[in-house]
């Protein structure tokens, strides 16, 4: 079995390892290095827990371990694709659970698109989260803004929130704006249709 991610296929049983725990853990390295009782606190497992799922992430060199006296400290690999990857995927399914993110596809938009760092799996403890979303015509500013702020708040992230609407795109293809051929080109769609 495979797993398609940021187009290169990646073989199951090289990351059947990963579970909701191993999710917990990385998420928590995204804000900063950290010793292994410091994870196993923080996430509510138990140390032994910890530690086999650290031995496994460094293993496949998704995390990489730095020895400071007699603290072993753990940091995420950024120059591993498959890092990247796992990264990306987490922020994917965080994004798409969270209830401000449900409001905003019963706004019936054609399509939601997230683009920048977070699209590439390159999560730093200060990324923003960057989001398209294509209307039709352009929706109530004021409901929006309600939504951007749920979204910063449950993903504790700061939001960039760009509104596009056909004339929008119109407008920008004549510019011809990097940041439409940003989103065009290397965003995730996470509801409705690819943008043309």
């Amino acid at each position: 079995m495979f797993l398609y991610v940021n187009k290169q296929y990646y073989c199951m049983d090289k990351i059947d390892f990963l579970n909701k725990d191993s999710f917990d853990v990385l998420e928590l390295l995204i804000k900063k290095k950290q010793y292994l009782r410091e994870l196993a606190e923080k996430s509510g497992l138990a140390p032994s827990s910890v530690h086999k799922i650290m031995n496994k992430l460094y293993s496949k060199k998704i995390v990489l371990a730095e020895k400071t006296k007699n603290l072993k400290f753990f940091s995420l690999n950024y120059d591993s694709p498959l890092t990247a990857s796992i990264l990306r995927i987490i922020f994917i399914s965080k994004i798409t659970d969270c209830k401000g993110f449900k409001k905003l596809v019963k706004l019936n938009p054609l399509g939601i698109y997230l683009f920048g760092s977070t699209s590439k799996g390159k999560i730093m403890k200060d990324s923003d989260i960057d989001l398209a979303v294509f209307f039709r015509k352009k929706p109530d500013s004021i409901g929006l803004t309600g939504i951007k702020r749920e979204l910063s708040s449950e993903l504790e992230k700061e939001i960039q929130l760009i509104v596009l609407t056909e004339n929008k795109i119109n407008s920008m293809k004549k510019e011809k704006t990097l940041l439409l051929e940003e989103i065009k080109n290397n965003s995730v769609v996470l509801f409705g249709e690819e943008l043309e």
